[in-house]
């Protein structure tokens, strides 16, 4: 029989060894990185917010040093101690921390992360940490001297406090909305992830995976093509005669053997009609046995193939329904004959909906061949079993009919077709975990920020609330005034953040299934999220300056 590449030199890829490693892995990373980035920044950015809220009781200390000569020098070395060893603290509870996280992190990580189990904290991620830590604590925390002047010492010490100047309000304000909108970065990247897992988790595989077992083999160089055939037809044989096998058939291709975006087995870009007709684009052509796709339950109209065919001409072929779309439109190509190179092939069969190389993948424009005719050429080889008992219980038989045939050939790589479609959702069900909890933690510092720095504004704004009372202003409007400046602060911020996130999305665009990038209901649901977090966390203090006595604020000016 003649080799599917015969008609000319097959394609292959030359990539360096560093991308041939990390393959697709290393978008993911950079992703993972980035919204790592992100939440450094809203931390410094919560951090500084807190800063500037611990300063409003420490106010009066600091004008009190001013005035008896301390210079802004002097003030900033005081704020800097305190704040690196606050960081020092902080960075050591979080390399405590780390040390635990990172080995979940490692447990839990999808199996195609490389050198995953060389993953540790080490001397270089202790000394960046660190560094890092010491470094964001002195730069945030001296950020309450900003504005500090020497003239303004009296005035603090008669208000009890630093005099808020308008540099420090704004500044309040820009944090405020830089939180909001790295946050909503990080939320609508979530809900994507989310989205798309949800939306892979639904799709039909276009086979029935319950009790299917796989076992993957790879036949080496001892074996011949001649041997492989005798070796695959021998097997099918033994298990097909085990209790409670109800099919089993072999292929070099099989439903779940190679998720991602790996293909089996020989690819062609053209395929010629009867008629003349060049259509043009990627096609693989896969070799299986008989009643494979009986065995797999693949959705099958025609026929598949029998024993006895490998010398059949023009070769009988089964295509994808989305190959037979291309190939024929709203034409039947059952009978049609097709040629790929210098082969021709007879089409017998159409399988539709078929997803074996992932949920995520989509059915592809395949071309199944008789594995009889075509197999041997393959050391790899998939046994595919249909059994009407618990798979896994089928698995030792499985194991021993091999071992039976070769007792040196490897035969670990056995397991049921739903634990493979598991394995291969671990990714997706990972990252999108993973940013969740990015996101979720992103919300919560953006909550605290907003409530400090709308508390910093309240107590800033003690007298002027208190005049407001006393002149006849309600509860509710001065909630309103507080809650008001939060939710402007917050459209803001999600005017700014929305450029963000349509970049990250775009970004995501690889890793979406089923998920524009540019989602409404991502965008719509996380800016509600955050904006009732927002008004939420605003709305303690606003509640507290509408209850204050205002005899006791205005006094207290």
């Amino acid at each position: 029989a003649a080799h599917a590449d015969r008609d000319g030199p097959f394609p292959i890829p030359i990539v360096p060894l560093q991308k041939a490693m990390v393959a697709d892995v290393d978008q993911a990373l950079i992703t993972l990185l980035t919204a790592v980035g992100l939440m450094l920044l809203i931390g410094c950015a919560n951090v500084t917010n807190l800063y500037l809220a611990r300063s409003t009781e420490r106010l009066r200390e600091l004008a009190v040093r001013a005035a008896l000569g301390a210079g802004r020098a002097r003030l900033a070395r005081q704020l800097l101690t305190e704040s690196i060893a606050l960081g020092l603290l902080g960075g050591a509870a979080g390399v405590v921390l780390s040390l635990g996280l990172v080995r979940a992190l490692v447990t839990f990580f999808p199996g195609e992360l490389p050198r995953a189990a060389e993953v540790a904290v080490d001397g270089r991620v202790l000394a960046f940490s660190l560094i890092l830590s010491v470094v964001t604590a002195a730069v945030f925390g001296l950020v309450p001297t900003l504005g500090f002047r020497d003239h303004d010492s009296h005035r603090a010490i008669k208000a009890g406090g630093l005099v808020d100047g308008r540099d420090r309000g704004r500044l309040r304000s820009a944090l405020v909305i830089a939180e909001v909108a790295l946050a909503l970065i990080l939320l609508v990247g979530s809900g994507l992830l989310f989205h798309s897992f949800l939306q892979v988790i639904r799709v039909d595989p276009g086979f029935d995976p319950h009790g299917l077992v796989m076992a993957r083999l790879q036949l080496g160089d001892q074996y011949r093509p001649e041997r492989r055939l005798a070796f695959a037809t021998a097997a099918i044989e033994r298990i097909k005669a085990m209790p409670g096998v109800l099919d089993a058939a072999a292929g070099v291709a099989g439903p779940m053997a190679s998720t991602g975006r790996g293909r089996c087995c020989w690819g062609h870009d053209k395929v010629r009609r009867e008629d003349g007709t060049v259509v043009e684009g990627r096609i693989m052509l896969h070799p299986v046995g008989p009643r494979y796709f009986e065995t797999i339950g693949a959705r099958l109209r025609g026929a598949g193939f029998t024993v006895g065919e490998r010398y059949a001409s023009p070769h009988p072929t089964v295509i994808t329904a989305t190959l037979a779309s291309r190939l024929f439109g709203d034409h039947d190509p059952i009978g049609q004959q097709i040629w790929v190179g210098e082969n021709a092939y007879l089409v017998r069969g159409v399988v539709t909906g078929l997803h074996q190389w992932g949920l995520d993948q989509d059915e592809g424009t395949e071309l199944f061949l008789p594995y009889q005719a075509f197999g041997g050429e393959f050391d790899r080889l998939n046994l595919v079993v249909r059994t009407s008992a618990e798979p896994t219980g089928l698995v030792p038989a499985i194991r021993q009919a091999i071992w039976d045939l070769d007792p040196a050939l490897p035969a670990d790589d056995v397991s049921s077709v739903e634990s493979l479609i598991q394995t291969s959702l671990a990714g997706p069900r990972f990252y999108s975990s993973l940013m969740g909890s990015f996101a979720g933690l992103a919300l919560i510092l953006a909550a605290a920020g907003t409530y400090a720095s709308m508390l910093y504004s309240v107590r800033q704004r003690k007298r002027e609330m208190g005049i407001r009372i006393a002149l006849g202003a309600g509860a509710g409007t001065i909630s309103r005034m507080v809650v008001g400046q939060a939710g402007r602060l917050a459209v803001a911020g999600l005017l700014i953040g929305g450029l963000g996130a349509a970049a990250l999305a775009k970004a995501l665009g690889g890793f979406l299934y089923g998920v524009v990038p540019g989602d409404p209901a991502a965008f719509g649901v996380a800016a509600a999220v955050l904006v009732v977090s927002v008004l939420v966390a605003a709305y303690l203090p606003a509640r507290r300056a509408a209850g204050a006595d205002p005899l006791q604020a205005i006094r207290s000016d």
